[in-house]
């Protein structure tokens, strides 16, 4: 007889524990489906607002750039695309094709420019392959970057077969 308070009080207990989780999975449930619906009808409106629009390509070099509006539209970079549609691995991988350069890092600069900066290789040494001259890096990268005579300093590498 003198258990049956305890029993009530425990069982009031459990039943307040089991309101509470009701009531947070229910709040858990609503902050989702808030969450959805912001994701399915709010995302589309961010990623394609104008504010967002591709206006300027900065690229910076530590040396001559060739063709670079061909080397900008081949990336995939045009005036008027999403700055969050920008895909900058194809651009980084446009930008790498020349064999001077050794790296390329491109980056988003919200809100409305990508930023390009270009890393040339640095020639050590020239050599003369099938009679046309080349500059070697310092992981011996064979490239094609300005004619060897405008390094008069480098040493020439020859008695090797291409």
């Amino acid at each position: 007889m003198w258990l049956r308070p305890l029993f009530r009080k425990a069982k009031s207990e459990v039943y307040l524990a089991g309101r509470r989780l009701a009531l947070s999975a229910v709040a858990l449930g609503l902050v989702a489906a808030c969450v959805y619906t912001c994701v399915d009808y709010l995302a589309p409106a961010v990623v394609n607002h104008p504010y967002f629009s591709l206006q300027r390509v900065r690229v910076a070099s530590d040396s001559r750039l060739g063709n670079l509006d061909g080397m900008i539209s081949e990336a995939g970079l045009f005036r008027g695309t999403s700055l969050w549609r920008v895909d900058t691995e194809r651009a980084r991988r446009e930008f790498e094709r020349p064999a001077w350069v050794k790296r390329v890092d491109v980056r988003r600069r919200m809100p409305d420019s990508v930023s390009i900066h270009i890393y040339q290789r640095k020639p050590v040494a020239a050599t003369i392959i099938a009679g046309r001259a080349y500059t070697v890096d310092v992981a011996g990268v064979v490239f094609r970057g300005q004619h060897p005579a405008a390094y008069p300093d480098l040493p020439y590498l020859v008695g090797w077969q291409s």
